[in-house]
């Protein structure tokens, strides 16, 4: 996934080679976090965090749930990146590459992709979208009746379809919108 704004060019991948602990690590980061500390025998991902800002480049590793996917799997706010990793979200301060804050999600089953929207964020899960306040707290959840399949944001509204051969429609509070 790649982001950019004025100040800042940030990429985000898998690194499939990262082993905790390891001095062995293909990539040389500057930075390694682990805010949920992973242990070597657990089941986790690695994202390599690759920010360019003002011609340096820099590279943080950030390990979270397996259950992790690189694709819009971040956002970009001025100098804070906000980093998903399944039931959990890291922001980052892409000044100093240092995290700013952490929050777990609860009761969350799988969660693919954030994205911004008027007021705060949205997560798009497996069954369910989330609500998100500034500071990433849950403020509201819309389930679905099976798997998410297809996921929009439009100009005032969000929609979603699922396995069902359902349709649903949202507005940014959560609240449905009659189609």
């Amino acid at each position: 996934m790649k982001l950019k704004n004025e100040s800042y060019e940030v990429t985000v991948t898998i690194d499939s080679t990262y082993t905790l602990d390891s001095a062995d690590n293909s990539n040389s980061y500057d930075h390694e976090y682990n805010p949920r500390n992973y242990k070597k025998s657990d089941l986790y991902s690695t994202f390599c965090i690759r920010n360019l800002h003002n011609g340096i480049e820099s590279l943080t590793a950030l390990t979270g749930s397996h259950y992790c996917y690189d694709m819009n799997c971040a956002v970009l706010d001025n100098n804070v990146l906000t980093v998903l990793q399944n039931d959990f979200i890291t922001k980052i301060d892409l000044d100093t590459n240092g995290i700013i804050s952490t929050q777990e999600i609860p009761e969350s089953i799988i969660n693919y992709s954030i994205h911004r929207i008027p007021g705060g964020l949205v997560i798009c899960g497996e069954m369910e979208i989330l609500g998100l306040d500034q500071n990433c707290n849950v403020i509201w959840r819309k389930g679905s009746k099976d798997i998410i399949t297809d996921f929009k944001i439009l100009e005032n509204s969000i929609v979603y379809h699922d396995d069902s051969g359902t349709d649903h429609r949202i507005d940014f509070d959560g609240s449905d919108i009659e189609q």
